[in-house]
């Protein structure tokens, strides 16, 4: 049947006007016609689950790899900043998250192909913080350092580095 779509009533297939209101019947395709769409061949369907198929490996590998990320992240957040000797036991994880505002890590390739867990975040003062952390080709049995470390738009050397850490560390919010 056909279905008038201004007062919904049943007309035959063939009509071409609403028996009860005359409006104008839009044609739709059959049933039959429909179901012909459906009725693939073997290759088309081989083809499908193929594609099907490379969709779920890649969504397992981004899957495998984003853990690989988020492991590298950890374990630089779980890294202690090395001011133990001092009376300074905190991780940066605690450190960067606990001191500063809208905090990012994430972890990319060098140029140099060396990995590489980045912080960004805004300090109290209302300055960007930005820390990077490599694992310099195995040169630390593993361990991420700081290879590179920002603060306020100035790169800072070692020293007002160990500075501002210890800083950080002390008035944490």
């Amino acid at each position: 049947m056909n279905n008038c779509q201004s007062c919904y009533s049943e007309n035959p297939p063939n009509a071409e006007f609403c028996k009860v209101c005359g409006s104008k019947l839009t044609s739709r395709p059959n049933t039959s016609a429909r179901l012909a769409v459906l009725n693939l061949s073997s290759e088309d369907k081989v083809n499908i689950v193929k594609a099907a198929l490379i969709i779920i490996v890649a969504l397992i590998a981004w899957g495998i790899f984003k853990a690989i990320d988020s492991g590298d992240i950890k374990k630089v957040k779980n890294t202690d900043i090395g001011l133990a000797g001092i009376g300074v036991k905190i991780t940066y994880g605690d450190l960067l998250d606990g001191y500063c505002k809208s905090v990012k890590w994430r972890k990319f390739t060098s140029n140099a192909y060396s990995n590489v867990v980045e912080f960004t975040g805004k300090t109290p003062k209302g300055e960007k913080a930005l820390f990077q952390f490599s694992d310099e080709y195995g040169v630390h049995n593993g361990k991420y350092v700081i290879v590179y470390a920002e603060i306020g738009g100035r790169t800072v050397n070692n020293y007002e580095l160990a500075n501002w850490l210890m800083n950080a560390s002390y008035s944490k919010k």
